[in-house]
């Protein structure tokens, strides 16, 4: 699994760790929102006003403001202890699965 972090248009290194534990927590949930699916790539932007999630390049889409605050939440808080994402008002996590 490869994982990317992107915050405020920075790039953040993430250790062994961080990559699998923010990869798995991404990807379960665009398998939340899409049941009995598996994706070869997904990605996931917060920013201050909405929530966008695409897997294998097609949008999952994510209306209830309550799964919104939730993802929302949940990553910001997964991130905030990592260096560089200070101030976070736009994240942006990518998933790529081996083949």
């Amino acid at each position: 699994m490869k994982t990317t972090l992107e915050v405020n248009g920075k790039d953040i290194p993430l250790n062994r760790f961080v990559t699998s534990f923010l990869g798995n927590l991404v990807l379960g949930i665009a398998e939340s929102l899409k049941e009995g699916e598996a994706f070869k790539s997904v990605s996931l932007e917060i920013d201050e006003k909405d929530v966008l999630l695409q897997a294998d390049g097609q949008p999952i889409p994510v209306i209830k403001s309550f799964a919104k605050n939730l993802i929302a939440r949940t990553v910001k808080r997964a991130i905030r202890s990592l260096r560089g994402t200070e101030g976070a008002k736009r994240i942006a996590v990518r998933v790529e699965m081996s083949i």
